[in-house]
């Protein structure tokens, strides 16, 4: 049994690990080994991280469990295997589970979406961005595509939902951990006219490299031309290293020229008055870029938790290492893959290249949509929070509150 199994099977309140406080325990997870920006999602990592052989601040494995009663337990803490084992691309390579609304009736289901109903509403749950087969046709999908691509996906939801007569459409993203650029999902659902993601690139030295250039545009040869256009027009001398560049459309979505144009949806969207997003802190990366346009342009509904607000696509990676003469060395690259290099590797780090703001140029990473509706994380519903979050929006729904 794992850590976390005896923590949750006690149903007792916990109030210290090896005799520290498991505040003061959190409070330096928290502060150093928590990847999320948001409470919710550090504790939900702290849970995770028990679910292992815990090493506290003093280097220490936990080996005892006080309660608020005055009782203690002595434990051997196991390796979870179960957390441990797992491929850690092997959940964004499966397919959407069809099997997680019991109550709803399946529609349609493709490779990372599935499409519900019950009653007057439809779900669609959008299990991540992530399509190794790629695109498969234009933003608009407007061509037969593949399986396992995003417009094979996309298509499949257009057709299923013109045949269904809804008058409420929610979107589950909790725990979707983002992946390619939506656009293609904008595209389908949003109301009215949207714009593509706005960022700013500093400039730097990096920025000069084409090799590492292109891969921080994805290899777009649109932000190519964008580029070479600043140079041409003198805005790149202008700048200073260490500032930023004009803000640009991301994805040069409606311009080829990257600047921000409104875009119409496609012609067959189907109209709704009402919309919903659920979501949660492990909405990330592209999921944040969903969440806040379909709230922006089709007036969605945000209920849940805080989605992550982090929507870096354009990352540099950094490996330190020793040559193989004794020198310190750094190699950059582009992305986040393990890089190969002539040496010892003993730290690399991964850092955003880009910043996600508004048109007016005021930062939006960081700043997740204003919910709607909060359903808060209790001691109740924390192993059971998607379950229960979906059932207070329907009942919600259902009472006329949203």
């Amino acid at each position: 049994t794992s850590l976390m199994g005896i923590l949750f099977k006690s149903e007792k309140t916990i109030t210290h690990l090896n005799k520290i406080p498991i505040k003061d325990v959190y409070y330096e997870f928290s502060n150093y080994d928590c990847p999320h920006n948001s409470s919710t999602g550090c504790l939900n990592s702290f849970c995770k991280a028990l679910t292992r052989p815990y090493k506290l601040k003093n280097g220490e494995l936990v080996a005892s469990i006080s309660y608020a009663d005055g009782t203690m337990q002595e434990i051997k803490t196991a390796v979870d295997t179960s957390s441990t084992s797992k491929d850690p691309y092997a959940s964004y390579l499966s397919a959407v589970d069809t099997n997680r609304y019991p109550n709803w009736k399946l529609i349609a289901s493709g490779y990372k979406v599935a499409l519900f109903k019950k009653g007057d509403m439809a779900l669609i749950r959008i299990k991540d961005f992530l399509y190794f087969k790629g695109m498969g046709g234009d933003m608009r999908c407007s061509e037969q595509a593949g399986d396992s691509t995003m417009c094979g996906d996309v298509r499949l939801l257009r057709q299923a939902l013109s045949g269904l007569s809804i008058q409420h459409l929610i979107f589950d993203v909790q725990n979707n951990g983002g992946g390619n650029e939506n656009s293609a999902f904008i595209a389908q659902f949003s109301q009215g006219p949207f714009y593509d993601l706005a960022v700013q690139f500093r400039k730097t030295k990096l920025l000069e490299n084409g090799k590492l250039r292109n891969t921080l545009f994805y290899g777009s040869h649109m932000s190519q031309n964008w580029y070479r256009s600043l140079s041409d027009s003198g805005i790149y001398e202008k700048t200073n290293y260490g500032d930023f560049l004009p803000i640009r459309a991301d994805f040069c979505q409606g311009n080829p020229k990257c600047s921000l144009s409104p875009i119409n949806p496609n012609s067959d969207v189907k109209k709704l008055a009402n919309i919903y997003i659920l979501t949660n802190h492990g909405c990330v990366s592209s999921c944040d870029d969903f969440v806040w346009r379909m709230q922006q342009y089709s007036s969605a509904k945000v209920i849940g938790l805080e989605h992550a607000a982090d929507a870096t696509y354009s990352r540099i990676g950094i490996v330190f290492y020793i040559d193989e003469t004794g020198k310190f060395q750094t190699h950059y690259e582009g992305g986040n893959r393990q890089f190969p290099v002539d040496g010892t590797r003993f730290a690399k780090m991964t850092i955003p290249y880009s910043k996600t703001v508004k048109h007016d140029g005021t930062m939006r990473q960081g700043s997740p949509a204003k919910l709607d509706l909060l359903i808060p994380v209790t001691k109740d519903n924390f192993l059971t929070y998607e379950k229960t979050a979906l059932e207070v929006l329907v009942d919600s729904i259902e009472a006329g509150k949203l």
